[in-house]
């Protein structure tokens, strides 16, 4: 098994199978040499003294070592830096690290820490040679410009990610979004047609279509393709308007009040689109005759 003849990544040996095995090897040590310091001066005396000594030094030694090594395990940024250091013409530590930045950017919302993301990516691409990694770098990157709203950057690194492997699905959905996002509609199409049944990518490859199919105002389309991203994000209160605006377009006006109506109750006075939620079923009302209750909706939205 540490020699993984059927392997796991990209490790040539796993040590972690050698560590109940250890357990097993220092009991059979030990109860040897226990025996041979019995049968000999003891422990503090001719040879036991110098075994005893051996196996002090050696215990504090690797005790010191892990010790320090242990306190580059706090944060990936500290684990990751530390390899750069040592290798420094790796691509894997400058790629890990950027990743780590991604993920925490992410969740703290911070560019800068997409920005040093980005110089780890930039190092990391000339130190690798592979296809399968080189696309992976340049999708990862495309997602941290993305992320900066440098959508025309973001287009060109998934570009050369899906020149480097075609069936890339991370990079053609994101291309997509991308895409939609610069107003470029028609060419957004075929990427997310080409990846909104792939389970990991599939909702916001839907959301995306979306919105795409209504601003090129098919409607109809847009209407059903909310329904699907709704079944996988129900609590996505600005895809509700997005379909109601929709029913709007197509004189379906009461089933824009119901839509609306679903979105006001579930989203809250607190939700950042409440306001434009009143307003559309405000106008819904009108269109339907219904002054009384579109006036009430103004208000509300006042």
């Amino acid at each position: 098994m540490v020699l993984q003849f059927l392997g796991v990544g990209s490790a040539i040996i796993a040590e972690r199978y050698t560590y109940l095995p250890y357990v097993g090897l220092s009991i059979a040590l030990f109860v040897t040499l226990n025996q041979w310091l019995k049968e000999g001066d003891g422990v503090l005396k001719g040879k036991g003294l110098l075994v005893t000594s051996l196996l002090s030094i050696a215990m504090v030694t690797f005790g010191s070592m892990s010790h320090a090594q242990s306190q580059k395990w706090v944060n990936s940024d500290l684990l990751w830096s530390q390899m750069i250091e040592k290798y420094p013409n790796a691509y894997l530590g400058y790629k890990s690290r950027g990743y780590y930045y991604s993920v925490l950017a992410k969740d703290r919302n911070d560019a800068d820490l997409y920005r040093r993301a980005i110089a780890d990516y930039d190092k990391a691409i000339p130190r690798s040679d592979k296809a399968g990694v080189l696309s992976e770098l340049h999708t990862i990157r495309g997602y941290a410009l993305f992320a900066l709203g440098r959508d025309e950057e973001a287009v060109l690194a998934y570009d050369k990610a899906l020149e480097l492997e075609q069936d890339n699905d991370q990079a053609q959905s994101n291309r997509g979004v991308a895409l939609v996002r610069l107003k470029r509609y028609e060419e957004a199409f075929p990427e997310l047609n080409a990846t909104a049944d792939n389970p990991e990518y599939r909702a916001h490859t839907l959301k995306a279509r979306s919105v795409a199919y209504f601003y090129t105002r098919q409607y109809e389309m847009c209407i059903a393709g909310v329904d699907e991203y709704l079944k996988l994000n129900p609590t996505e209160y600005d895809m509700m308007n997005q379909k109601a605006v929709s029913l709007l377009n197509l004189g379906r006006y009461q089933q824009a009040v119901e839509a609306l109506s679903t979105a006001i109750q579930l989203a809250g006075n607190s939700h950042s689109s409440i306001k434009q939620f009143y307003k559309n079923r405000a106008l819904a009302y009108e269109l339907m005759g219904n002054n009384e209750q579109a006036a009430a909706d103004r208000r509300m939205a006042q």
